[in-house]
Order: C-alpha cells, then sequence, then structure tokens
C-alpha cells in the first residue's frame, strides 16, 4: 500500500502541473486515504499537502486552508521541519488568493525562514513567487520585479522550467509590475536582483528574513 500511495501521489503531482486541478485531486485523495490507514504520519502530512494544493487550484480555498491546518499541526507535531515549511508556503498562497497579503506576507516569510535554514530550494521558489504576488498586490512593484527576477534566477540555475498552471499566474505577475514601472525600470531592478547570490539577494530585498 505505501507503493501505491507514493504512486498515486506522485501521478497527483503531474496532473497538478499540467493544471488538471479535478485529477490531481482524485488521485491525491486516494494517496491520503491509503496512507492514513498505514498510520504514517510524515505520509499523511505530506499527502494533506499536495492535495491541499490541488484544492486550492480548483478555488475552494476554506477546504484548503482546512487541510493545510491539519497538515501543519501534524509537521510540527512530528518536529518536521520540511512538511512545516512547505504548509507554511501552501498557507501563504491560499492567504494570497483570499486577498489577507499581511497573513500571507507572515507565512511566506516563515516559510522562507526554514527553508533557507535546511537549503530546500523548492520551497524556498514557492515563497519568492509568492512573495512577488504579495508585493503586486500592496504596490510595492520595485520589490515585486526584484523578487521576480531572483525567483528566475534559482528557475534558472536548477533547471527547472515554469509549469503550465503556474504560467499564467506568473506572467500576471510580471506583465503587472512591468507596466508599474516601465520596462527600463522593471529590467533593471530584475537584473540587479538576478544577478545577486540567492542569499544575499533575499536578505537585500526582505530584510533580516
Amino acid at each position: 500500500e505505501k507503493g501505491v500511495s507514493a504512486s498515486l501521489r506522485e501521478l497527483g503531482f503531474v496532473a497538478y502541473e499540467q493544471g488538471d486541478y479535478e485529477r490531481a485531486v482524485r488521485l491525491h485523495e486516494q494517496s491520503l486515504a491509503l496512507v492514513r490507514e498505514l498510520g504514517n504520519t510524515f505520509g499523511v502530512a505530506w499527502s494533506i499537502r499536495a492535495l491541499a494544493d490541488a484544492v486550492r487550484g480548483q478555488g475552494d480555498l476554506g477546504r484548503a486552508r482546512t487541510l493545510l491546518e491539519e497538515g501543519l499541526a501534524l509537521a510540527r507535531g512530528a518536529e518536521n521541519a520540511w512538511g512545516t515549511a512547505r504548509a507554511l508556503a501552501s498557507l501563504g498562497s491560499v492567504a494570497c488568493e483570499s486577498g489577507e497579503y499581511a497573513r500571507a506576507s507572515r507565512l511566506y516569510e516563515d516559510s522562507l525562514k526554514l527553508g533557507q535554514r535546511m537549503g530546500l530550494n523548492h520551497t524556498i521558489l514557492v515563497c519568492l513567487e509568492g512573495l512577488s504576488r504579495v508585493a503586486v498586490a500592496q504596490g510595492k512593484m520595485e520589490q515585486a520585479a526584484r523578487l521576480c527576477g531572483v525567483a528566475a534566477a534559482v528557475r534558472e540555475d536548477k533547471g527547472w522550467p515554469l509549469p503550465p498552471a503556474k504560467r499564467a499566474e506568473i506572467d500576471r505577475t510580471v506583465a503587472a509590475t512591468r507596466d508599474a514601472l516601465g520596462e527600463e525600470a522593471f529590467a533593471s531592478a530584475w537584473a540587479r536582483s538576478n544577478a545577486l547570490p540567492l542569499e544575499v539577494a533575499i536578505k537585500d530585498i526582505l530584510g533580516g528574513v
């Protein structure tokens, strides 16, 4: 059952990245049911977070938040810093899409601290891209451009192209920032952070996160 659960979860991740949220939800629900039967706390927390992201993709922010709060409690109870960081980042995305920008910023920054401490590059990327959306919503356009530049540098360095499900979201953030700043100022802000080492860029943009 453990192998089946992991396979279902991986298929769910593929469906999510392709933007097929209905299929992703179905697969992650099946995976979660199996790991609950096994009593695997780590697997339950992981599957809950994956399911919550897919549910968020469908627009059900209330259910996504409920799932993530359960997953966060499990991860913290098991002293699982990786799971805690991922759950915080996903809760940040729920808050951002709910218009709770101050809360989203706090959640992303808490996740980012853990991600930096543990070298969780994918979590760091999620937080940077999420914080760029928050910055746009708060009218902090230069900060948004710089965050976009750092996130793009991470993707390039790790060979992580934008998945179809994320492309429209990132394109909207970049377009809003470019329109607000103008092409020259946008390109300057982007390039300034894109060229810096990751830790330096994050500290320079966000201060003592």
